[in-house]
């Protein structure tokens, strides 16, 4: 059912996810998204205040393309495996 709705927002030949256009921080939120997070989690996490966090995450699905965390999930699941959170560091 995921990959039919997936299909639905992103036409063939566009399977391909790419954080490279993220900052550094909107890659760790993306991962964290990925590894299932949601703002208040993350937020908790990073020691940041949920609002930071969920403007992160509109740039984050902006940048990319995409509506929700299931699409981003979805995304990364087409594109194959992605990083764990753990490895996107930040340095302000």
């Amino acid at each position: 059912m995921l990959e039919r709705l997936w299909r639905q927002w992103r036409p063939s030949g566009e399977s391909r996810l790419s954080l490279a256009g993220l900052s550094p921080r909107e890659r760790q939120i993306a991962l964290l998204l990925i590894d299932g997070g949601c703002a208040k989690t993350i937020s908790r996490d990073l020691t940041i205040a949920p609002g930071t966090v969920r403007n992160h995450i509109k740039t984050v699905y902006r940048k990319l393309g995409l509506h929700s965390q299931v699409e981003l999930m979805a995304a990364v699941r087409e594109a194959g495996t992605a990083p764990h959170p753990a490895a996107a560091t930040f340095s302000p």
